[in-house]
């Protein structure tokens, strides 16, 4: 999950880091008030998250789905007013077969496919976003 248009919003503020501080805190709470018990969530770094569900697809989804719904709601800045900010979720399954490195690999492959898309949408790893990024490296 990535935040869309961080240093933007960043910057149109006009408070520092202040605000992107905000933001990020209150999208960690709320994926926190998400995500099941057993996920496991960690920042990437900068205004990427990670999120990893336990189970089927179809629970990744449903998880995704309320992430990108919950952060649309507006973040007070502590002081600075309220910002409106989206997400942009890639979802990958991860067969038990495969390695951690290979689930962050198709999900950011999706998430790439998400933000050149238009943004503020969940885009899942599939033949059609594996050929969006193949004809984009060419």
């Amino acid at each position: 999950m990535d935040v869309d248009h961080f240093k933007l919003n960043n910057d149109r503020h006009g408070h520092g880091h202040g605000v992107g501080d905000a933001v990020l805190q209150a999208l960690a709470q709320r994926i926190m008030a998400i995500v099941p018990e057993d996920a496991v969530v960690s920042r990437l770094g900068g205004d990427e998250f990670c999120v990893f569900v336990m189970g089927d697809l179809d629970r990744g989804r449903v998880v995704a789905n309320a992430l990108v719904t919950a952060a649309r709601r507006p973040i007070d800045t502590n002081g600075g007013g309220s910002v409106d900010v989206t997400v942009s979720v890639g979802l990958a399954a991860l067969p038990t077969t495969a390695g951690l490195e290979d689930a962050l690999r198709s999900a950011d492959t999706a998430l790439y496919v998400a933000k050149i898309q238009g943004r503020h949408r969940l885009m899942e790893v599939n033949q059609e976003t594996q050929q969006v990024v193949a004809a984009r490296r060419e």
